[in-house]
């Protein structure tokens, strides 16, 4: 979150209240790592957060509710909303690998066959290929799952860091992910 001055605050809940100054942020109970916001009710937002695992509010950042049934790691870096079926929600965690909520986080399931690296730090649906989604990892770079919950294969070819942090599926072209590196750039 960057405050007025431009200082960042990484410690900061990350959502401001309708109506309220752009300087205005809520408190928040953990570091927040990633956010996700339903792109069909904007005011329902998750939060991935390390230590306290999901959180979601259905009033737009006003309260926060734990949705962690079945998330067995609450360290969780990587959040993607299902651009198909938002209910549906993949979270990447520090060693717990991929878990899955079918009901907006109400419950979630483990999902890691064939992920050899648990350490997720980034998670992305792919819209233009409804039920793919790209798992990011520390050190053990980029697994692909096609049917939303199936076994995970390695999509590594030409990535010469495997340290991933961000992932981004170009719309405009099925197929096409973009993986950010810690330290090694950008690689399609």
């Amino acid at each position: 979150v960057t405050n007025p001055g431009g200082s960042v605050d990484s410690q900061a809940a990350t959502v401001a209240l309708e109506g309220a100054p752009a300087d205005t942020w809520t408190g928040g109970i953990a570091r927040t790592e990633r956010l996700a916001i339903d792109p069909t009710n904007p005011l329902v937002v998750y939060r991935g957060t390390s230590g306290s695992g999901v959180l979601r509010s259905v009033n737009g950042g006003a309260t926060w509710t734990m949705m962690n049934v079945g998330l067995t790691n609450l360290y969780v870096y990587a959040l993607a909303l299902d651009p198909a079926a938002p209910g549906t929600i993949y979270a990447g965690t520090s060693g717990g690998g991929v878990f899955k909520s079918m009901d907006g986080g109400g419950a979630w399931t483990a999902m890691n066959a064939g992920l050899t690296n648990l350490d997720v730090r980034a998670l992305a649906s792919d819209p233009a290929a409804p039920g793919t989604v790209y798992a990011g990892t520390y050190n053990g770079g980029v697994f692909k799952c096609v049917t939303g919950g199936c076994a995970w294969t390695a999509t590594n070819a030409g990535l010469t860091n495997l340290d991933v942090r961000a992932l981004a599926p170009d719309p405009a072209a099925p197929g096409t992910v973009y993986a950010g590196t810690w330290g090694g750039g950008v690689f399609k």
